[in-house]
């Protein structure tokens, strides 16, 4: 019979988050501070949101023992190499991020980033 932890090691991580909040500015110096970042009359800060946030990443790793195995499992203490695929953002959504907030920008409510896009990356280690 075939120990399904002897073949692989499975991790899921989900990460979900609201929009984050920016600040609508008028883009002037309306108080002869030297700042171009005046809010309008009667607008608070943090009264703008983003979209929100997800990212699904994944992990598969294996293990192979090096040494003595006895009737099929390994010595937990004996040394082991093992190999890892993690996968960062499996369904590649796009996560915007920055948002502009100066009313006199032609980027006004858009992003200027986002975080990365879908990542693989390989590990190998050694275990004594």
């Amino acid at each position: 019979m075939c120990d399904a932890r002897a073949w692989a090691n499975v991790g899921v991580s989900l990460s979900i988050g609201s929009g984050r909040p920016y600040t609508e500015r008028t883009g002037r110096d309306d108080f002869q501070t030297g700042q171009t970042n005046a809010r309008p009359a009667g607008v608070g800060r943090n009264t703008l949101q983003g979209p929100g946030y997800a990212s699904l990443d994944v992990r598969w790793l294996h293990e192979f023992a090096i040494g003595s195995a006895k009737a099929g499992k390994r010595d937990e203490d004996a040394p082991a190499f093992s190999i890892g695929i993690d996968a960062f953002n499996v369904t590649n959504r796009v996560n915007y991020s920055g948002f502009v907030g100066t009313l006199t920008s032609p980027f006004y409510g858009h992003a200027i980033a986002a975080r990365p896009p879908r990542r693989v990356q390989l590990s190998a280690g050694f275990h004594f």
